[in-house]
């Protein structure tokens, strides 16, 4: 290189900021040829340093000379006549001299970012494989602007010029040291707190090469000090709509970071691990994951994985796969080894990953053939029993929202099962009656709603009658009959009618004063409360004792009475009750017979819409009538 060559290549690439490193440069250039790239790069980079450096002796300068004028004017502080007058005109011009001062500050110093930024770029644009030197410079000089806002806004501005140079010292015939500064420098440009993220994922979208030579990075380089921000740009990439989408369309994209879950590096494993959850969130990059039985696999897996973190990312990665269609029968096609791992990370240190492990169930049992996949597995339902009477515990003493969403996930998978086939016998084997009579205490009306619900169809059968008597559902059910969700009311008063439908069932129920409870859901706003609650009075009235305990509370004829003006199922079961409450046969129930005769019979002029009820009952009335007097 020639003196003019060099001089022009020194007043092309440099401003004054880099004047005192000119001369130098020159003579550098001019005695070794080959050396001026290196020391030009380094000249940058001191530079870039060095302005930030020149501004605080600026500044302590500046300080000096103000101290000293401060000390001065104080030595003559108590003489007015020492005080310069006050010119308001002149201190506003001084301030507005200061303004446009700051403001040329700023600009300069926007000025020497950008000439610092393209010399760095001409430098990498102009490398050889000689000058790893220089070009470890100028990426040291963008990894130092990447370090502040300013700095990311100014690299910004040349986006289009940055991304393709750095992908290019990426290549494998860089040094490691080159190629881990220049992922770094797009690893800092691409993070989610930067304001130019989403540009920065566009510009290196945008390259047609950009993430070939990334995972070329990744696979070749044998560095974890590549691998790291490498892995780390690819982390940023998928958080973005159109970075998952690029990584779902690149060959051996998700496979890479499938391989790069089990590094033995953490920070390489945890950024895969983030990869692959950002990828499974969105329908088009999740059906990538999905249709690679590996990834699938490879998830599994990492559900005990050593790390906490991955594990838990593991799990949210497979919680998100089977929201989507394709997620969902890739996870069934695994089901041997998917549902034994999900049973164990049901007990799992972290509340992520046994909180994910139960949304997984959830979503598996809420349909076919998921539901009945998950049956078949005895563990499955032992294991989610267990994860429900431990939120339960846990909700008695201090309840948290992931607690207490785990809950209610293996809450809602158990209510999905018992309504199978064959689930509530699964649920009976598995020690469940205790564990549900437990779980109606819950403080979420979700827990409680899925428990009444798996007590009313384990009410259903005799086996399961007897069970949950014997657990003592009569006496926790019979709060839950008032509850404000009239969903849960109607569930709990059906399994309470199954209960009355047994003899040990009716005497658990009438001795926790059961007969009272249902009477007073009578006046329930809900059709389909008190019809339910009916029919546990009816099932009630025909045992032993039930009927005389009805008739012996306050109110239980009227109220019935007042059911036959409302919508026909429920008219039909008050009925039904008033016909067995009026035939039945004993002296303690005549003054409630009597009572009922006289609301009944005003009743009967006003069911016009109830020809065959109001017949039905007048029946009913002279019938009673008669034992009345005959027994009178």
């Amino acid at each position: 290189m020639t003196s003019k060559h060099a001089w022009q290549l020194v007043c092309l690439l440099l401003d004054d900021s880099f004047k005192p490193h000119a001369s130098k440069l020159m003579c550098h250039a001019l005695g070794n040829p080959q050396s001026v790239s290196a020391t030009h790069a380094q000249c940058l980079h001191q530079a870039s340093r060095g302005s930030d450096q020149d501004n605080a002796h600026c500044e302590e300068d500046q300080n000096q000379r103000q101290g000293q004028r401060t000390a001065e004017g104080c030595s003559n502080s108590g003489d007015p006549r020492s005080q310069p007058p006050q010119n308001h005109e002149n201190q506003q011009s001084q301030q507005a001299a200061s303004g446009s001062a700051d403001a040329d500050d700023v600009s300069d110093e926007a000025a020497s970012k950008a000439a610092t930024i393209s010399a760095a770029i001409l430098q990498l644009n102009s490398m050889s494989s000689s000058q790893s030197a220089a070009a470890a410079a100028a990426c040291a000089t963008l990894a130092d602007l990447a370090s502040s806002s300013s700095g990311i806004a100014a690299i910004m501005q040349q986006a289009d010029a940055v991304v393709p140079a750095l992908l290019q010292c990426l290549s494998l015939t860089q040094p490691h040291n080159v190629m881990a500064q220049a992922a770094g420098v797009l690893a800092s440009l691409t993070d989610r707190s930067a304001d130019s993220s989403e540009a920065a994922i566009a510009a290196i979208v945008q390259h047609s090469r950009a993430l070939h030579v990334l995972l070329g990075a990744l696979a070749g380089s044998g560095s974890d000090d590549v691998a790291r921000p490498a892995s780390l740009v690819l982390s940023n990439l998928a958080l973005w709509k159109q970075g998952a989408a690029a990584i779902a369309k690149q060959p051996g994209a998700v496979g890479c970071l499938v391989l790069l879950l089990n590094s033995s590096d953490p920070l390489v494993a945890e950024h895969a691990a983030t990869a692959l959850e950002s990828l499974a969130w969105r329908k088009v990059s999740s059906e990538a994951v999905s249709r690679q039985p590996a990834a699938v696999q490879a998830l599994i897996a990492a559900l005990s994985h050593a790390s906490d973190s991955i594990a838990e990312r593991a799990a949210a990665t497979l919680g998100h796969l089977v929201k989507f269609e394709v997620g969902y029968s890739a996870l069934l096609q695994h089901a041997a080894s998917i549902i034994p791992a999900l049973s164990s990370s049901l007990t799992h240190s972290s509340m992520g990953v046994r909180r994910w492990a139960a949304s997984i169930f959830e979503s598996l049992t809420v349909a076919a053939p998921g539901n009945a996949t998950v049956l078949k597995d005895a563990t499955a339902v032992a294991a989610l029993l267990a994860c429900l009477a431990a939120g339960c515990a846990t909700a008695a003493s201090a309840a948290t929202t992931d607690a207490d969403n785990t809950t209610i996930c293996v809450a809602s998978a158990l209510g999905d099962l018992a309504g199978l086939p064959g689930g509530p016998e699964a649920i009976l084997q598995a020690g469940g009656p205790p564990v549900l009579i437990s779980a109606l205490k819950h403080s979420h009306p979700d827990v409680v709603y899925n428990t009444a619900y798996m007590l009313k169809v384990l009410a259903e059968s005799e086996s399961g009658c007897d069970a949950i008597t014997a657990a003592g559902a009569p006496t926790a059910l019979l709060p839950v009959l008032a509850a404000d969700d009239a969903q849960i009311a109607a569930f709990a008063t059906l399994a309470v009618a199954g209960l009355a439908a047994t003899d040990a069932g009716e005497q658990a129920i009438l001795h926790a004063d059961g007969a009272s409870a249902l009477v007073a859901c009578l006046d329930h706003v809900n059709d389909d409360v008190v019809t339910c609650a009916a029919w546990a009075m009816d099932h009630l009235a025909h045992g032993s004792d039930g009927a005389a305990a009805l008739l012996q509370v306050a109110g239980t004829m009227p109220k019935l009475a007042a059911c036959l003006k409302r919508d026909m199922p429920v008219a039909e079961a008050a009925r039904d009750v008033l016909e067995l409450l009026m035939q039945h046969d004993g002296k303690s129930t005549v003054p409630g017979v009597l009572s009922g005769m006289l609301a009944l019979s005003q009743e009967v002029r006003q069911l016009g819409s109830l020809q065959e009820s109001a017949h039905n009952l007048q029946e009913a009335i002279i019938g009673a009538a008669g034992q009345l007097s005959r027994r009178t």
